[in-house]
């Protein structure tokens, strides 16, 4: 059916994501089949991680903020860990970026949430960060993911 289908479990959930041709998709995301190149998870109590792997672009970091949702978190979860060490970002076009811009600013469990972005090079860290200053969300970029995770715990 030109659709790819994929499974994700956290350690609290189970979700499924299926790109390509869906409604409300964005009208900038090419309507193919895609390779999903993240995977979530909650790792501690109220710490979500979105662990990127492979090639990934602004379309497939938008992709994840779909995957996002209440489900995959328990309540009061208020920390995401996007960790970028295993991936090769590349740019993609403007459209992707602000597709992914603005579905940061208006994902609802970002609300009042701190996010802690690992291995991710400034040129692709400032769509996020400047998603973070217009929700007021605190964004920080670090090198390694403890780091990042002790920042989160102590916030």
């Amino acid at each position: 059916d030109g659709k790819a289908r994929h499974e994700f479990t956290g350690r609290f959930s189970t979700f499924r994501l299926s790109i390509g041709g869906r409604p409300g998709h964005s009208k900038y995301a090419p309507r193919i089949a895609a390779t999903v190149t993240h995977q979530v998870s909650l790792i501690r109590e109220g710490i979500i991680e979105v662990e990127y792997f492979g090639t990934t672009s602004y379309f497939d970091r938008a992709q994840a903020l779909d995957a996002l949702n209440i489900d995959t978190a328990r309540p009061g979860t208020k920390r995401v860990l996007v960790n970028f060490l295993g991936a090769n970002v590349v740019g993609d076009d403007d459209g992707a970026r602000l597709d992914f811009i603005a579905k940061a600013i208006t994902h609802p469990l970002l609300e009042n949430c701190c996010v802690a972005l690992v291995g991710l090079a400034h040129i692709h860290a400032y769509p996020a960060e400047t998603a973070g200053i217009i929700r007021q969300i605190k964004v920080r970029t670090f090198e390694r993911r403890d780091d990042a995770i002790l920042w989160l715990l102590g916030d």
